[in-house]
């Protein structure tokens, strides 16, 4: 029984570790491909979207406008 709790055990460290490693990645590529101006783009976005100002789409509207 030792055993199986100690092998879950370090399933779950290396499980941790994994995750934590995978976080690392994705903090260092949003530092390095987002442009500061990209980044305060998005906070004054969130900021209208609280504040109520916000324009409306319909999905097709989205496509044509944004893709």
């Amino acid at each position: 029984m030792n055993d199986a709790k100690t092998i879950n055990q370090l399933k779950q460290e290396l499980r941790k570790e994994i995750v934590e490693e995978v976080i690392d990645i994705v903090r260092d590529e949003i530092e390095e491909n987002f442009s500061d101006d990209f980044i305060r783009g998005v906070e004054e976005a969130e900021l209208r979207v609280k504040e109520g100002d916000v324009a409306e789409y319909t999905p097709e509207q989205l496509r044509k406008k944004f893709l």
